[in-house]
């Protein structure tokens, strides 16, 4: 099984070398998803590139710790990995502090890696979030420290898309 996916993995990546992409922009996220047991979460971290009409998912790796370091750790060497360091132009995240801190920020930490400049493109999803958190504080129309606000999962199941 092992050489079956290790043939897979050098199949794909030698498909995308061929591409011969000289811009990327480098998106990843922090999920608890369920280990191969069932029985626990654990932080999995989808790191992804994407350019006109290409995405590829570079890596799935586990974190131990969601900190800063272990985030641009993880990213830099999925992307030395695959050879893509100097072919990423810009950073799409979620606004947390552990991705978006000034000084300690994975996004920060993987700058001073890259030695360049980097576009930061924090995920408008979560900028809405923001906005529409201090609307409802200010109307106090709702509060809620998590991800399940009940206006909205009732505006998701009646939303007809």
């Amino acid at each position: 099984r092992e050489k079956y996916r290790q043939h897979i993995f050098n199949e794909m990546k030698n498909k995308f070398d061929h591409l011969d992409l000289k811009s990327l922009v480098l998106y990843w996220d922090s999920k608890f998803l369920p280990d191969i047991t069932g029985k626990y979460k654990v932080d999995r971290f989808p790191i992804i590139v994407t350019a006109p009409n290409v995405e590829q998912l570079l890596g799935v790796p586990q974190l131990d710790s969601g900190t800063e370091h272990d985030i641009s750790t993880a990213i830099y060497d999925t992307l030395e990995e695959w050879s893509l360091l100097e072919k990423i132009k810009a950073f799409e995240f979620d606004i947390t502090a552990s991705n978006s801190g000034r000084l300690n920020g994975a996004c920060h930490l993987l700058e001073i890696k890259f030695n360049h400049d980097i576009l930061y493109l924090a995920c408008r999803h979560h900028m809405h979030e923001i906005v529409l958190q201090g609307v409802f504080t200010e109307v106090k129309l709702v509060t809620s420290s998590g991800p399940n606000i009940q206006i909205f999962k009732n505006f998701q199941k009646e939303w007809k898309i």
